[in-house]
């Protein structure tokens, strides 16, 4: 059985410093995040409408 290889210890002291800035939405943190309109689940062409990009924390594209 094979494993995935062990990070580099760079990679993994980059990790452990973004760990508390990434992986959530919440005030204060970078996101890169998409939103459409409705819910995508049922209908996956609505990720056509998209309404609101936000890339590092910062909005990019707003559609009011």
């Amino acid at each position: 059985m094979s494993t995935a290889p062990e990070p580099h210890k760079d990679e993994r002291e980059v990790r452990a410093a973004l760990d508390d800035k990434l992986g959530s939405l919440r005030e204060g943190l970078l996101a890169d995040m998409v939103a459409v309109a409705g819910d995508p689940a049922p209908d996956i062409s609505r990720v056509r409408d998209v309404r609101l990009v936000m890339q590092g924390g910062r909005v990019v594209r707003a559609v009011p």
